[in-house]
């Protein structure tokens, strides 16, 4: 859902403060769950008891699915974590400091408050330039960060969550094979 959610151009209802707030929203909460994926499979990587079920599993390419999700994993969970981290997942003060401090003078943000009889509404409009900033700071630095780079770097984040979620269906579809079927097939 969160994915989808991300991806997706037209979620009016979702989009009240801007469509590219509602994307690094969900993007986060995509990392989360990819997340918690991941670390369910290197987990269950870790039984003795499932170690030796993937070995001796007799299909060459569930092995190979299930490997190729553990060294994915392995190697993206640094990269998930940073970015979620600076996108609000477990919001920093140091990636606050970066995102204020990398305003410059001339920035002009907006900010709603509607007050209706006992209560009040708040949009916190400028606060997706605060996820952007952050989103983009390791971006590689060759050169002014055009509107095309940030794009490019967006894209290469989403492909790898993508990557990840593909992974995570797959080994999914490993389990159910290894240890959720076999009871049922005589």
């Amino acid at each position: 859902v969160e994915y989808w959610g991300a991806r997706s151009d037209d979620l009016a209802p979702l989009d009240q403060l801007s469509t590219q707030y509602r994307r690094f929203y969900l993007l986060r909460r995509s990392l989360v769950t990819l997340d918690e994926f991941g670390g369910a499979i290197s987990r269950l990587n870790a039984l003795r008891s499932w170690s030796h079920r993937i070995e001796q599993q007799e299909s060459d390419e569930q092995r190979r699915i299930w490997n190729e999700a553990i060294q994915f994993f392995g190697a993206m969970k640094q990269r998930f974590a940073t970015i979620r981290n600076d996108i609000g997942g477990h919001y920093r003060e140091q990636a606050a400091n970066y995102a204020v401090e990398s305003i410059s003078q001339g920035t002009t943000g907006i900010f709603d408050i509607v007050v209706d009889g006992d209560g009040a509404d708040t949009k916190l409009h400028f606060a997706t330039e605060l996820v952007a900033r952050l989103l983009v700071k390791d971006m590689p630095e060759d050169g002014e960060a055009s509107d095309e780079k940030l794009q490019a770097y967006v894209a290469v984040i989403f492909k790898a969550v993508t990557d990840g979620w593909t992974h995570v269906i797959r080994a999914v579809h490993v389990v159910a094979a290894a240890y959720l079927a076999p009871p049922f097939i005589k």
